[in-house]
């Protein structure tokens, strides 16, 4: 009898063993897809700055050309011009450059790390898990407990009654 409980004990360890390592496997492999995610998204935000400053610098490069083809006016009014080129072309480079930043930014502070991801996504499965097991196994420890108690009182009646039949019968 004492020999079954041995075995489902193992049998219970093991497979709280089993478990655990499930819930760690498929922890690993959700958190990994997540940064691969995040790692897309980030190379996607930084594909679109880099088009729409590849557009502003298009863009602001037909306007110079336009300028520079008309000749119209003085050196002067030319240069201002150009200036004024220049000087919105850059302010539109630095809002794409605060954008994509950003952007960087709301990324990384998102994600979810693995060293993070146990409290929020595992915890409580384990716990529930490891709680389930431990009742088991005390329900195991308490009736092996039994067993041997009991055991031990047959074998101490038994032990009295051949002690006392001994004395007395003959």
């Amino acid at each position: 009898m004492e020999n079954t409980d041995t075995e489902q004990a193992k049998h219970e360890l093991a497979k709280a063993v089993q478990d655990a390592l499930k819930l760690i496997s498929d922890g690993v492999l959700e958190a990994s897809n997540k940064i691969a995610n995040d790692a897309n998204k980030a190379t996607s935000a930084m594909a679109s700055a880099a088009l729409d400053a590849n557009r502003l610098l298009a863009s602001q490069a037909s306007v110079a050309a336009k300028v520079v083809d008309t000749k119209q006016g003085n050196d002067h009014d030319l240069i201002l011009e150009v200036k004024t080129i220049q000087t919105v072309m850059l302010g539109e480079i630095r809002e794409i450059k605060d954008g994509t930043a950003k952007q960087l930014s709301d990324l990384q502070s998102n994600k979810l790390d693995i060293k993070d991801s146990y409290p929020v996504m595992y915890k409580k499965d384990v716990e529930t898990a490891l709680t389930n097991h431990e009742g088991r196994v005390k329900i195991l420890e308490t009736n092996m407990t039994r067993i041997i108690a009991y055991g031990v009182a047959l074998m101490v009646v038994v032990g009295l009654a051949e002690f006392l039949i001994g004395k007395f019968w003959d």
